[in-house]
């Protein structure tokens, strides 16, 4: 699905998604080829949040200020060590990104062809 095309459901979840994260799902899919919520892992079911599998990257938001986030406690944040490392072995490289460190997602998506425009994140506001 591309940013261009989203339904009521995939709406309502970006409305309630923080600004970085909203900026974050929108640079990402604005890539040629960029997949929303990839299961890399049958067994485990691991998905990443954004994967390129032409270049073989994913990328992940680590929502870690989230009142329900995993990636604070011992068993979640071994579970996502668990993941990454698995992603490694199978040859995928992964780019982790948090509120702070957003602005720089755009250095490490992949290069669009010339005639495709590149979104660029900028302050989102909502209504």
């Amino acid at each position: 699905m591309g940013a261009n095309n989203i339904t009521a459901d995939k709406f309502r979840s970006l409305n309630k998604m923080s600004k970085p994260r909203m900026s974050f799902h929108f640079t990402c899919m604005s890539v040629e080829g960029m997949i929303e919520e990839y299961q890399f892992h049958k067994e485990r079911k691991w998905r990443f949040d954004y994967y390129h599998p032409e270049t073989k990257q994913a990328y992940e938001y680590e929502g870690i200020f989230s009142q329900k986030s995993r990636h604070t406690d011992l068993n979640g944040f071994t579970n996502d060590c668990d993941k990454y490392n698995e992603a490694q072995r199978l040859g995928i490289k992964v780019f982790r990104f948090t509120a702070k460190n957003i602005k720089s997602l755009i250095n490490y998506l992949p290069k669009q062809k010339a005639n495709e425009k590149q979104f660029t994140p900028r302050n989102i506001t909502r209504n």
